[in-house]
Order: structure tokens, then C-alpha cells, then sequence
């Protein structure tokens, strides 16, 4: 019986392709220790096919590094802390609004204190910065104090008649008016007195033919109020005798500090950057 079992099984082996008994596998002391056969042979391909399969679908990407956070400026660490700040005491101010038990307006009213601290500090500070940087002084060019502002004006003032002094070599003015104006009547003195204190020529037109007891010269309108697209009296223009433009000073009757501070301002551009 064994050796039929033995036959039938030689030939079975021979059938399959197996090597003989005498060379079998079973006689190679290493069979069970090859892991790399039988199924664990099959185990290990289709794990690298698999890694394969992943290396052609999924290319190699060069490995980024985690990037660190950005570094806050010295004014960007401020900026959130005081936003954290007023959070805070809005939150805390909330709270005692909504809820105003004890501790909630305790707690309010000390964070209260505590911002009047700092701001009672920051004032004292500034002060310090201005009392050893001039340049940042905001009174220095704007003064609060009423003796050191009348002082500041009657500066502004000297250079002011220095300017329309100066101007009056190069421009002259245009006054136009007419009879039973009441305004031009109340006006005519002031551009008189202009005139006189800057030594500016005028020349008075009156456009419906009425003279002017303050202006013995006065021409006739002969068209130029028409030209000049002169619509309303009293009207004053300056004119630069060089080169014949023309600027507006006033249509209607006003005081002799703001005629100065219209010729000072449309004539002179220095004045805008003081």
C-alpha cells in the first residue's frame, strides 16, 4: 500500500513538473526557512508592483517644509495687543451694561482706571517730546495762547502787506461799477483806500456812464465789461500789465482785510503753503 502511495505520488509529482523525489524540495533543510516562496513570494510582488504602480501615479514631488510662522513686527505685536485691549474693556463695558451686578461694574471701572493710567502716562510723554523736539511744537506755528496769537498775526499781517506791496509792480486793477448802486457806492472807498495804502493803479469803468466822486478819472464801458464777461457789480479784477492775464479779486462789496486776504491768497502761492 505505502509503496503504490509512493508511486502514484512520484508520478504525480513528475506530472506537475516537480523535480524528482530524489532531488525534492524536501530535502533542502532551508524550504521552510525561504520565505520568499509560496505565498510570501506572492505577498512580496504584489507589494512592489503596487509601489510601482504608485511611483508612475504619483510622481516624485520634492518635499516642502512646514513653513514657519512670520515674524511680527515690533507695530504689528502692538497693533494686536491693543486691539486685544480694547476688546477687553468693550467686552468687560458690556458685560456691566448688560449685567451690571457688583463685580461686573467693579471690573469695568477698574480696567477703566487702568486705560486712564495709560493715557495720563502717553500725555506726559508727549509732552516730554515736545518740549525736546521743537519741530513737532504744533504751537510753534499755530499758538493757543492769545497774547503769543496776537503776535503770530500782526506777523502775518507785515508779510501779507509786504506781498500785495510787491505785487502792485507788476498787476493793476479794473474797477467796474455804476449809479445807484448801493454796494458799489459802499465799495468804491475801500478800493480807494486799497489803492492809496499799496500803491496799486486802478482804473474805475462805469458801465452805465455815472461818474465817481472817489474815482475823478473814471472811464466809460466801451465794450471791455462785456468782453470781460463782467455780469454783476461792483466788480474788481487785477490785471498783470506784462502779460495782460486777468484774476478776479471780488464781485461784490466786502472790507479791506479780505480784499487783502483774496489778492494775498489767489496772487500769491506761497501763501498756500504757510
Amino acid at each position: 500500500m505505502r509503496a503504490l502511495l509512493k508511486t502514484s505520488f512520484l508520478s504525480l509529482a513528475v506530472f506537475l513538473g516537480y523535480p524528482s523525489y530524489g532531488q525534492s524540495a524536501f530535502q533542502d533543510q532551508n524550504f521552510f526557512k525561504r520565505h520568499a516562496e509560496g505565498w510570501f513570494s506572492y505577498r512580496d510582488e504584489a507589494i512592489a508592483q503596487e509601489e510601482e504602480l504608485q511611483e508612475v501615479q504619483e510622481p516624485n514631488h520634492p518635499k516642502t517644509t512646514q513653513s514657519l510662522p512670520k515674524k511680527l513686527t515690533a507695530e504689528e505685536m502692538a497693533t494686536k495687543q491693543v486691539e486685544a485691549y480694547k476688546r477687553e474693556i468693550e467686552g468687560k463695558r458690556n458685560l456691566a451694561l448688560a449685567a451690571p451686578t457688583y463685580e461686573n461694574v467693579k471690573d469695568y471701572m477698574r480696567i477703566q482706571q487702568e486705560m486712564a493710567e495709560k493715557a495720563r502716562y502717553f500725555g506726559q510723554t508727549w509732552q516730554q517730546v515736545v518740549l525736546n523736539e521743537p519741530d513737532l511744537n504744533f504751537e510753534r506755528k499755530y499758538p493757543t495762547a492769545q497774547y503769543a496769537r496776537h503776535i503770530q498775526d500782526d506777523e502775518q499781517q507785515k508779510r501779507k502787506e509786504e506781498t500785495i506791496r510787491g505785487l502792485s509792480q507788476e498787476y493793476g486793477l479794473f474797477y467796474f461799477f455804476k449809479g445807484g448802486c448801493p454796494a458799489c457806492e459802499g465799495f468804491s472807498p475801500i478800493v480807494k483806500l486799497f489803492a492809496e495804502k499799496y500803491s496799486w493803479e486802478v482804473m474805475a469803468i462805469s458801465v452805465d456812464g455815472s461818474p465817481n466822486s472817489f474815482f475823478p478819472n473814471t472811464q466809460l464801458n466801451n465794450g471791455m465789461a462785456e468782453e470781460l464777461g463782467i455780469k454783476a457789480v461792483p466788480a474788481l479784477i487785477a490785471y498783470h500789465t506784462a502779460t495782460g492775464s486777468l484774476v478776479p479779486i471780488s464781485y461784490a462789496m466786502t472790507s479791506l482785510d479780505r480784499l487783502e486776504d483774496n489778492i494775498n491768497v489767489l496772487m500769491n502761492p506761497n501763501h498756500r503753503q504757510e
